[in-house]
This record gives structure tokens, sequence and C-alpha cells, in this order.
């Protein structure tokens, strides 16, 4: 089925929106090293425009060292995540690392939290909102929001390390308070401000990491949501097996239309 293309912001070439969706793929993984695409008269078919623009769109990676095409055999994926210049595990810094750039872009008081990081639970009348950067020379690693309750907001450091996280600069009273801690983890493409905000193409796949602190009354003391590059991005977690089993759920997809 051909490819509608609607909504395409303005200022856009259809070629780079191309070339942007090959690329998330290969970050992704879905289209692995060796890969053979489809011809371009079959690509044109599949995202509804003229062969000129797959060209261009195939032009565009094999710059990036992402493709290589040759007359007569085809066009093969050639680069995965590393084309990126993605920072292997040995060498990326620590966030805590003077070499990590942390920029505060925005701060300001809300009355309220977003629908999205309100996980069902019950917000306090007011927080202090923080929106930070993290970044090592030019490249940037994830942007963080950050909601504190005015309350506990009053109880930090005047000047802020913002180096630290939150719940680390709260851990004891995290403690004291019997806090929960919810999570989730959702991958999507990344839209134009998350695009400026992470240096990344406009549909570049991005992953959420949305946490809330709940006190026992169940009302919201910190929220927090912090989006990365999917080239950067990496989670792993260790837990005893019997607190896995005991914390386990089901997953939820949730399928949008």
């Amino acid at each position: 089925m051909a490819m509608e293309w609607v909504g395409v912001p303005n200022g856009i070439a259809l070629y780079a929106k191309i070339a942007s969706i090959f690329r998330s793929q290969i970050a992704l993984g879905q289209l692995t090293v060796g890969t053979q695409l489809p011809s371009i008269e079959r690509m044109s078919e599949i995202y509804n425009v003229a062969p000129v623009t797959i060209r261009q769109a195939i032009r565009l990676l094999v710059d990036e060292g992402l493709l290589n095409s040759h007359r007569g055999r085809g066009t093969f994926v050639t680069g995965g995540v590393s084309a990126f210049d993605a920072v292997p595990d040995s060498d990326a810094p620590d966030i805590n690392s003077p070499q990590v750039n942390v920029k505060v872009i925005s701060k300001s008081r809300v009355k309220t939290l977003p629908d999205e990081l309100l996980f069902g639970h019950r917000a306090l009348p007011g927080y202090e909102f923080l929106r930070r950067s993290y970044s090592h020379g030019e490249r940037m690693f994830f942007a963080m929001d950050a909601y504190i309750c005015n309350e506990l907001f009053k109880t930090l450091p005047k000047n802020i390390d913002h180096r630290l996280m939150i719940p680390d600069l709260l851990c004891d009273e995290f403690v004291e308070r019997k806090v929960d801690v919810l999570t989730t983890v959702t991958v999507s493409s990344a839209d134009h401000q998350t695009a400026q905000l992470l240096r990344c193409d406009l549909s570049f796949p991005v992953a959420h990491i949305a946490r809330a602190f709940v006190d026992k009354d169940g009302a919201i003391l910190v929220s927090s949501k912090a989006t990365y590059r999917a080239d950067v991005f990496y989670m792993q977690t260790r837990q005893p097996m019997k607190q896995f089993l005991a914390a386990r759920s089901p997953s939820s997809v949730r399928v949008s239309d």
C-alpha cells in the first residue's frame, strides 16, 4: 500500500523525510548491515513519490555512510548505529563527569502536572519545573523535564549541581516517606521540538523514560521525563528473581489510529 504524506511540515523536502525514515529503521535495527533495499521503482510506489525523490534520499544516506548504491547491483545498508557517531559504552563519559555539559534550558513554576506524568495519581497544588539538556562536546545525549513539588523544592540547595538527578538529592526524603516509583518506557519519532532539542532529524527514533515518585497518600512528589536519542539509549536492570516476580505485571501495548 502506498504511503500518504499527510501533515508533512512545511519546509521539509520529501526526500529528507524519506531519508529520515530509512535512518530511523537503521538506528532501530530494522534494517541491518547487508540488507538490500527494494528497487527504486518499488520504493517510489511504496512511498508514493517520484523515483528522483528516492534517488535523492539514497544519495543523502550514501554521503552519510549508511547506504552503498551501485548501478545494476542495488542499494545496501552499510552503516549501523555507529554511523551516528554513537559513543561506545567503554568510552561514554559518566553523567557526573565535568566533561558532560549540563544546560538549564528553562525554569518556571507551574500549577499542576502534564497528563502524561500523572500516572493516574494525584497532583499537588504546585511544582517547580526544570528542563535540562546533557551533552558531551557537540554530541547531545538526552533532555530531562523534572517537576518537583513546592514543598520539596524549598529543601534543595539554592545552587543545585545540575549533574545530580533530583531523586539523588531527595533520596533520604523518599525513603522516609516510603515513596513508590512508577516508570514507563516508550519509543516514538522525534517531533519538531524534540529534533531541535536533541539535534537530530525529524522522525529520528527517540526513547522516553517517564517516572513518578508517589507518597503513601497517592500524591506525586516528583515527576520527570527523560528523552534520549535512540543511538545513545541503553537501559539495563538487575534484581533478585523474587523481586522481579513480585513486581511483574503484563506489558501494555497501546495502538493508536
